[in-house]
């Protein structure tokens, strides 16, 4: 048997299937946003990680000792700042949380097209360049910060260290793919 997860936006899936792929079992559980002022989204990592065990335990059921591999999904770049030893700080910040917008305007008009084609694989900056400089404009950002994101964070929880996918990053644009 095998375990998807995926870490969606406003609610946790999860997924058993058999060797031949086909499914066992599904389970779901929702997960809520905060939105602030001026076009903030953020989200509790507890919330969504607790979310994720439900949703795996509603689909599991009484499998779980056959489980082989789980696989971990999520939304794309939404980020969660990390303290110098690795810890969560803050909520997680939302893939569609616009307060960055003017930072990634102006980023791409001081990087230019070109610069971000050649090195993040799209031509105008979004999300995850632009939250980090708002958070750094408005001294958000302690000294030795790491960037973490919704999904490195559940496997993270899941195992023990954190593992992003090509995919995710190049969504955050921190990879050229």
């Amino acid at each position: 048997m095998y375990l998807g997860i995926d870490l969606g936006t406003t609610n946790v899936k999860a997924v058993l299937t058999d060797d031949a792929g086909n499914i066992v079992a599904k389970g779901s559980a929702a997960v809520s946003l905060q939105h602030l002022g001026g076009h903030g989204v953020v989200q509790d990592l507890d919330e969504i990680w607790n979310a994720a065990k439900q949703a795996a335990r509603r689909a599991v059921g009484s499998n779980g000792k056959s489980v082989r591999a789980i696989g971990v999904s999520s939304q794309g770049a939404a980020l969660q700042i990390l303290d110098a030893d690795g810890c969560e700080v803050g909520p997680v910040i939302g893939w569609m949380d616009g307060r960055a917008k003017a930072f990634d305007e102006d980023f791409t008009r001081r990087k230019g097209k070109q610069w971000l084609c050649e090195h993040v694989g799209h031509g105008v900056s979004a999300m995850t360049p632009g939250q980090l400089l708002r958070l750094r404009s408005e001294n958000e950002l302690s000294s030795g910060f790491r960037v973490g994101f919704v999904g490195d964070r559940v496997v993270h929880r899941l195992c023990g260290r954190g593992a992003h996918d090509a995919t995710s990053l190049s969504i955050a644009m921190f990879c050229n793919p």
